[in-house]
């Protein structure tokens, strides 16, 4: 186990990725998946789609996603490891790194499942209907990009960022209690917001299942390093590799 000092954002990054899809886990990103199918399958992303682009001045409330979803885990995972780092508190460092960590994860898995599904958004300027628009995906390259689309990158960063920070910091009543609310507004928000043409609805469920799993993870395993109990290394590792003359990274594998 690496001393405190020595713990930073990609400490265990490998035995973290492995670990958010194993398991339990599989069962939230196939939930993911399943919820997707229910929800197109029973219009119920074109009803509400349909219920804010008809009310702005209810989807003006919940603006603030857009911005929280994009900077908020950069400045909450920045501020407490600047801030640990500033008082010398290790807990509150590694809460920083876990944030970044996770996030970092997430951005990646979340990318690579937006450039192979090319779900558009609801969007009005395509000329094309929108109740047959939310049932629409582009499987294959990078069909529709990886800006909008399946699942909601917002929702999954601010799912992937406080559900770190639940289980990093388990006995903490109140940031569980301000996180679920904060992830309800998110959940609704993110399909409400500009009149409903930022995301579909079963983007950001399928978002805030996968993305729990992944903050679940990397909150728990950054936890039981500060706390001195991880038990075992993790079966896949990567480590970064730094001297005078070496740059690089090591993946290692144990059976």
């Amino acid at each position: 186990m690496p001393a405190l000092g020595d713990v930073y954002f990609l400490t265990d990054i490998g035995g973290n990725v492995f670990d958010s899809f194993l398991s339990e886990n599989l069962m939230f990103h196939m939930l993911g998946v399943m919820s997707t199918y229910v929800l197109v399958d029973q219009n119920v992303d074109y009803k509400i789609h349909r219920f804010f682009n008809a009310r702005p001045e209810v989807s003006n409330w919940f603006f603030p996603v857009v911005i929280t979803g994009a900077l908020g885990p950069l400045l909450t995972g920045g501020g407490f490891y600047w801030h640990g780092k500033g008082t010398n508190t290790d807990e509150t460092r590694l809460a920083g790194h876990a944030v970044l960590q996770a996030n970092l994860i997430n951005i990646v898995y979340v990318s690579i499942l937006k450039g192979v599904t090319g779900r558009p958004h609801p969007n009005y300027e395509s000329g094309k209907d929108i109740a047959s628009l939310s049932r629409e995906f582009n499987f294959g390259f990078l069909e529709n990009g990886i800006f909008y689309g399946w699942p909601s990158g917002h929702t999954s960063a601010t799912m992937v960022t406080l559900t770190t920070l639940m289980y990093y910091y388990p006995d903490n009543i109140w940031l569980k209690i301000g996180s679920i609310l904060f992830m309800g507004y998110t959940i609704v928000g993110v399909s409400a917001a500009i009149n409903g043409q930022m995301h579909w609805f079963s983007d950001t469920i399928a978002a805030t299942f996968m993305a729990y799993s992944i903050g679940s993870t990397v909150g728990s395993s950054f936890r039981s390093i500060f706390d001195g109990t991880k038990p075992t290394e993790s079966a896949f590792q990567i480590t970064p590799l730094y001297g005078e003359d070496l740059r690089g990274v090591a993946f290692s594998l144990h059976f």
